[in-house]
């Protein structure tokens, strides 16, 4: 199995320059407003997520609660296919481990997904989708840093259907793939492998077309992992 520290940590000028090169050219690529209507949409998304996943280390079972910001940013491709670049803010918190017991560990995230379009409606709509995220977040803890840096993949299958004028229920599964590792530097030296428990994620949720302004929605999961998120959503 190949380690994940192997992978170098991205720099924060590098990182901040590619996230502003590819949001640049998201919009840029469909910026006049008529062709912009004709293909659809290119969508800003902003997501408030809070979720509990079990996560594997060498053997051990820990509940890790993740709260995220995240930007996402979608682009229609085709008649079915559309894409988007996603990164954001992430916290993890994992009360079980004896390095940073009640400790936050604050990082970011950058990645990208595809969605196939299987059925598109007025009043009702299916796709699939898969996505990919890498992850690393850290901590210092007097003399103790401890660092997560983690590959994520997730296939999932969504529904959206209209039950009233702007009002829409959403219900979908999913299946997360984590391949990670936690590197821990000082008093403890060591590093160990992690991974997601295998399992399914069900969500249901709402969604309000708000007109001009966009769309607002809500989104409880159960499962593999177990929490909510709000999403808004805007067109231009």
């Amino acid at each position: 199995m190949r380690y994940l520290h192997e992978y170098a940590r991205p720099a924060p000028s590098i990182l901040n320059a590619t996230l502003f090169s590819l949001a640049l050219f998201i919009v840029s690529s469909n910026f006049n407003p008529a062709q912009a209507q004709e293909n659809s949409f290119t969508k800003a998304e902003l997501h408030l997520q809070a979720i509990d996943i079990d996560l594997i280390f060498d053997g051990n079972q820990r509940l890790t609660e993740f709260n995220s910001l995240d930007i996402v940013l979608r682009q229609r491709l085709s008649d079915t296919l559309d894409g988007s670049i996603l990164f954001g803010y992430l916290i993890a918190l994992q009360n079980s481990n004896p390095i940073f017991a009640g400790q936050d560990l604050g990082g970011n995230y950058l990645g990208l997904d595809l969605r196939l379009h299987l059925a598109n409606t007025q009043r009702f709509k299916m796709f699939g989708q898969i996505e990919y995220r890498y992850n690393w977040v850290d901590a210092t803890i007097t003399d103790q840093s401890v660092e997560w840096n983690w590959h994520q993949t997730a296939l999932a299958l969504h529904t959206l259907t209209n039950i009233s004028n702007g009002l829409y229920i959403s219900l979908g599964a999913s299946t997360l793939q984590i391949d990670g590792v936690e590197k821990a530097r000082g008093p403890v030296d060591q590093n160990i492998d992690f991974k997601a428990k295998d399992g399914l994620t069900g969500h249901i949720g709402l969604q309000f077309d708000l007109g001009d302004a966009g769309q607002i929605g809500m989104e409880a999961q159960t499962g593999s992992s177990q929490g909510g998120r709000i999403t808004f959503q805007s067109s231009f």
